[in-house]
């Protein structure tokens, strides 16, 4: 603290010349009789003290007040990697969510979250930036047909722990947004991070992952020590399974969703398109040969967007109606085989 008092003669910081201060206006200003014989408002922090009275009235200058940073929870044994993303809705009919990261560890964590687009596959930041420990941070907030242009969640961080330091590998997770979970009430549940219920999302669990790798370890250690002792390993009959020559897909929106009472025509067509996208490549990785997709006739609107994504970003399948005696008009059939020219 610095004491202004009654009678002390200053000099302005800022300015040519001085006076006398003649009254004490508040904390942080003073009456100044100046060289010319006029009383003026100075504020305190631009006048410097060359005599101070010491008889006279004082005051004292107030400093702001920083206040201190609160300090960090760390939580006693809770030293397992937990990383999670929180989709928590905002509405009651789930249409709008916010989107938290959460960080249940004694680790620090140094952040970069981005997103793939659906349609154009090209790459942004969502949000970088370091979380405590123990603490939740909200990244956004989306609506439903925001979160369907998404197609991947990205996820990548160096972690470290300032108490017990050690060197830690960076991570990088992904979470490839399922869009038609969002439709169903039961993917909302109860949770320890909210009041409200919500989709947690385990972007890096290292118990599970040590469970796993120690689970390959004693594997190891079994198949060794049969192989030392010259036990014969018990053989294992299996049977065949007919190769799958055809699969459905029925894209109907009550197949789909659990409840399309609120949903609009272009939720419901977005919801769809998600499942057209979801089945088609789940239906290339395990090597279906056919696929027919039940799009009904209804307006044509569907038919007509699955065909043109066929033909834009499949060009090597072939399609055509699917059966009539079957179907009617209502499906179409992907050969998922490459066309030769």
């Amino acid at each position: 603290m610095t004491n202004i008092s009654i009678g002390a003669t200053v000099r302005y910081l800022n300015e040519v010349g001085g006076g006398t201060i003649t009254r004490i206006i508040s904390p942080t200003m003073v009456e100044i009789l100046d060289e010319s014989g006029f009383e003026i408002p100075v504020p305190i922090s631009e006048l410097l003290i060359v005599n101070q009275k010491s008889d006279t009235e004082k005051v004292e200058i107030a400093k702001p007040q920083i206040p201190e940073p609160e300090p960090i929870t760390y939580i006693e044994g809770n030293n397992q990697l937990y990383i999670a993303l929180a989709f928590v809705p905002t509405t009651k009919h789930n249409e709008h969510f916010t989107l938290f990261l959460i960080n249940d560890s004694n680790y620090w964590i140094s952040y970069l979250c981005a997103q793939t687009k659906v349609e154009s596959h090209s790459q942004n930041i969502l949000e970088t930036g370091t979380l405590e420990p123990n603490t939740k941070l909200q990244l956004t907030q989306l609506t439903l047909l925001e979160l369907h242009e998404i197609k991947t969640i990205h996820f990548q961080a160096i972690i470290y722990n300032t108490e017990d330091y050690k060197v830690e590998k960076p991570i990088s997770e992904k979470y490839n947004v399922e869009h038609t979970k969002f439709y169903k009430s039961g993917i909302f549940q109860e949770n320890m991070f909210f009041n409200e219920n919500a989709y947690i999302v385990d972007l890096h669990n290292a118990t599970h992952k040590k469970i796993q790798e120690s689970l390959q370890k004693q594997d190891i250690q079994k198949l060794t020590s049969l192989k030392q002792l010259g036990e014969k390993r018990p053989r294992i009959q299996q049977k065949r399974t007919p190769k799958e020559e055809i699969r459905e897909v029925d894209l109907h929106i009550h197949e789909l969703v659990e409840d399309e009472n609120h949903m609009s025509s272009a939720e419901k067509l977005s919801v769809q398109l998600a499942a057209f996208e979801t089945a088609l490549t789940q239906a290339i990785q395990d090597g279906i040969p056919k696929l027919v997709y039940i799009h009904g006739v209804g307006n044509g609107i569907l038919k007509s967007k699955i065909r043109s994504i066929l033909d834009k970003d499949y060009p090597q399948f072939f399609y055509q109606d699917a059966s009539f005696q079957r179907y009617k008009f209502g499906a179409t059939l992907v050969y998922l085989k490459k066309i030769h020219s």
